[in-house]
């Protein structure tokens, strides 16, 4: 998975031009990379369907499971900022809404939302599980946040988003409370060895 991601991350940094006019390179160089280093079988289509027909249009992507879409994965091209834009996100909900698949997934290769496409009482922005941001955050916390979207893993996404926010929240308070971050991850690493 490391790997993809750097991958990825060079792509961009060396052909950002591409990236920034031309959704479909985005889709083949680098989502479909990251895709296939989290388990996914790009090119079956009892795994991956591109061009998935709803009553509001066509997903780029339905992620299948034992012959159920797990999520809608919608593209666009790098210079569209989808975690600060929210038409992209919202004709991702429809889709999503329109053939009853809980979870979508919306990126440019670099940025990354996942969304939980409906829960009763919420705004959409309330349904964002998390985002990724392969250049402005640290690998380690892109790769652990990613693996979420793993073949293995995407039909536990929400509780296991819930627990990483989670985790992330107690991390800094601990820290704002003046914990030193060594001690904690000393105290982590020690406790899951036993």
């Amino acid at each position: 998975m490391e790997r993809a991601v750097l991958n990825v991350m060079s792509r961009i940094s060396q052909h950002r031009n591409l990236y920034e006019r031309n959704e479909e390179a985005v889709k083949q160089h680098l989502i479909g990379e990251i895709m296939i280093a989290l388990g996914w079988d790009w090119s079956n289509p009892e795994e991956v369907r591109p061009e998935e027909r709803t009553e509001d249009g066509r997903a780029d992507y339905a992620l299948l499971l034992n012959g159920e879409i797990a999520a809608f994965l919608e593209a666009k091209n790098l210079s569209v900022n989808v975690i600060k834009r929210d038409e992209p996100l919202r004709q991702l909900a429809r889709y999503c809404f329109s053939r009853g698949v809980k979870y979508g997934i919306l990126t440019n290769g670099a940025k990354w939302v996942v969304i939980k496409a409906f829960a009763e009482g919420t705004s959409l922005r309330d349904r964002v599980l998390f985002t990724v941001d392969l250049e402005k955050e640290p690998l380690e916390r892109v790769l652990v946040k990613l693996s979420l979207l793993s073949k293995e893993r995407i039909r536990k996404l929400e509780r296991l988003a819930t627990l990483l926010s989670a985790l992330e929240i107690a991390h800094k308070s601990l820290l704002n409370e003046g914990f030193d971050e060594e001690s904690l991850l000393d105290s982590l690493r020690s406790r899951s060895g036993s």
